[in-house]
């Protein structure tokens, strides 16, 4: 029996040290993956933190821009509309829109503003962007018209930039002085650094300020920002400044700063030629800047201006300006220029053109101006009757030509003989027309062109590059007919910008106008 357990005692001894290196190895193969586990997590986090380090300077990690970040901010206004900056987003406070509604239409300015900002940053559900400016505006001015500060400045934005509003300079001007002189000290601030940078505008606004008592950090006066505001082209800056060199006397330094003002607007302009008017100057380079706007009051001044100057061409294109831009009495003074037999602007056919025009066609109507204007000149307004008989859809060439016969104005006689080649068999008017057309005579070669339109062109050629309107009309016509569309385009539009065109004539280069556009694009 004691053998017996001795035995079983060796063999278990002889299979505890049969796997006891088993044992080991598995622990020191189980420590080495450990270590070499840590090992990597240590390399791992060092490469991350690596990889973090050089996103510093770069985009962010995937861990930071996973977090939602928020950031409260509190509306501030533009300083005005030179400022390049967006405006700070504002965060409706604890009250709703619907709540911020109530008391403003109760009258609580604080949420007057607050509801036209919420507006202005379209957090009102349901808003376009012209219903938001306007709200924004209609806010603003509520809250503005109770003296709430802020408001002040963003409705002159809205004034100044035509958010919601009809644009108003001035008015924006009148927004911005009152918001400073109450002490929107951001604003003053951000007006100060435009100015300063010449901007004309913020400058203007700040002399207006000072002058109303505002006291600003540099201590600079109205005069230094004025200046700024009159170098920069800002046409109120300058206005008032020459209105105080006119009050101290100096009407030629009020002049000199009228004449940097381009593109006035229609008031202005009447300041203009009254602050001229004050000094005795009819200084041209400013009444060209004023006319050259289309206001038709200033051509015909400048136009008179010339006429006593003797410089007839010119005068006549400003008042032709005058007549086209709706002036009746610059159509009157260009009609009598046009039918004096002593100027060299002597043009009774462009006279009719006018006058019919000015009645819109209407026959009896235009021969009771032609009566009127012409001072009962019977001889013109026979010339106007015949001219009607012609230049209807069949044209009544007999009935026109005792008229013609009877006028003496300048190329009746043309007119007679074209009605005498049309009317009778066998005329010899057409040969006596070539021969005048020869002899440069405009309305000669116009006539014969009703009667040999291909020998006629070289005639017409001549008159047309002489400048002589009836000519011109004749020859876009002509060419306009010929399908050369590009030609009579060319020669139409320059009788549309320097004279007037017949109803022919106007037809064409309508359709002209249609043919060019279709070969400019291809089609």
């Amino acid at each position: 029996m004691r053998f017996i357990t001795r035995i079983i005692s060796i063999v278990f001894c002889a299979a505890a040290i049969a796997l006891h290196p088993i044992e080991v190895e598995s622990k020191a193969k189980s420590k080495a993956r450990t270590t070499t586990t840590t090992r990597a997590k240590k390399s791992s986090k060092k490469s991350s933190s690596t990889r973090s380090k050089s996103r510093t300077k770069g985009t962010k990690s995937s861990r930071t821009r996973g977090k939602k970040t928020t950031t409260r901010r509190v509306w501030a206004p533009f300083a005005s509309f030179e400022t390049t900056a967006t405006p700070s987003q504002y965060n409706v406070p604890d009250d709703s829109i619907a709540s911020l509604r109530r008391k403003a239409d109760a009258g609580n300015r604080e949420a007057q503003y607050l509801l036209g900002c919420s507006y202005f940053e379209r957090r009102v559900s349901g808003a376009n962007r012209d219903s938001a400016d306007y709200n924004a505006m209609r806010y603003w001015r509520m809250a503005a018209e109770q003296g709430h500060v802020t408001a002040m400045g963003d409705y002159g934005y809205c004034l100044r930039t035509g958010r919601g509003i009809q644009a108003d300079t001035l008015a924006a001007v009148e927004m911005y002085v009152a918001s400073l002189i109450k002490g929107n000290s951001r604003l003053e601030r951000l007006t100060r650094q435009n100015a300063d940078r010449k901007s004309s505008f913020d400058a203007y606004v700040l002399a207006r300020s000072i002058d109303s008592g505002l006291k600003i950090v540099d201590k600079r006066n109205a005069a230094y920002y004025d200046e700024i505001a009159c170098e920069g082209g800002f046409i109120p800056a300058i206005i008032d400044n020459a209105k105080r060199e006119l009050a101290a006397g100096n009407g030629d330094g009020a002049v000199k700063l009228l004449r940097s003002i381009h593109n006035p607007d229609d008031a202005t302009i009447d300041r203009i030629l009254e602050m001229l008017k004050s000094a005795g100057s009819q200084d041209i380079e400013v009444l060209v800047n004023v006319a050259s706007t289309g206001y038709p009051d200033a051509q015909l001044i400048l136009a008179d201006i010339l006429i006593e100057r003797n410089e007839l061409k010119e005068a006549y294109q400003w008042m032709y300006k005058a007549a086209q831009n709706g002036s009746d009495t610059g159509l009157e003074k260009l009609v009598l220029m046009l039918l004096n037999q002593e100027s060299e602007l002597y043009e009774p056919y462009e006279a009719y053109l006018w006058i019919d025009t000015y009645a819109d066609g209407n026959d009896e109507e235009t021969v009771k101006y032609a009566t009127e204007l012409s001072g009962n000149d019977t001889s013109f307004i026979n010339y106007v009757l015949g001219m009607q008989k012609i230049s209807q859809e069949k044209p009544d060439y007999a009935g026109a030509h005792p008229l013609f016969r009877e006028s003496t104005t300048a190329g009746s006689e043309s007119m007679a003989l074209l009605c005498d080649a049309k009317s009778v068999k066998k005329s010899q008017a057409a040969k006596e027309l070539r021969k005048r057309a020869g002899e440069d005579r405009p309305l000669a070669a116009v006539a014969y062109s009703y009667i040999n339109q291909k020998d006629a062109m070289g005639y017409l050629n001549t008159a047309a590059k002489r400048g002589d309107v009836a000519s011109k009309n004749r020859l876009g016509v002509i060419l306009y007919k010929n399908k050369k569309y590009s030609d009579a385009h060319k020669v139409l539009t320059d009788i549309q910008q320097n004279s007037i065109l017949t109803e022919e004539a106007a037809i064409a280069l309508s359709e002209c106008d249609e043919k060019v556009s279709k070969l400019k694009n291809g089609n």
